[in-house]
């Protein structure tokens, strides 16, 4: 999620990434399907009481490279991909907050063919 101002950095100035046959990719469509998958994936959002790991960030997600399909939370460190990555867990909220506070400065426009701007869940 720290690496993500990267991409926001790069996409205000203007840089593209180009894949294979110099295709152009979206900085800001890859920032944000980043953001997307690993809110989904990598945080927990189970209940304590159920899952026993409310809150916990996997250190890796894995996938499969041919379809794409989430397969498991994975580790290259520490005791388990089913353990608290405490580190994991203070890059989420800081990351986050990163890409709210970038997000806030792009215009509608430029988000609407990525699903539009993100709308409160507050009450």
């Amino acid at each position: 999620m720290r690496s993500l101002r990267a991409l926001a950095l790069a996409h205000r100035l203007g840089h593209a990434l180009l894949e294979e046959g110099d295709r152009p990719v979206s900085l800001l469509e890859r920032l944000c399907l980043h953001a997307r998958t690993t809110a989904r994936f990598a945080v927990c959002k189970g209940r304590a009481a159920t899952s026993g790991r409310a809150g916990r960030v996997a250190h890796e997600s894995l996938f499969n490279v041919v379809d794409g399909n989430y397969r498991c939370p994975g580790t290259q460190q520490g005791y388990s991909p089913f353990t608290t990555w405490t580190r994991g867990q203070a890059w989420v909220l800081l990351g986050f907050a990163e890409e709210i506070e970038f997000l806030e400065t792009v215009a509608d426009a430029e988000l609407e063919p990525l699903g539009g701007r993100p709308r409160s869940r507050a009450p």
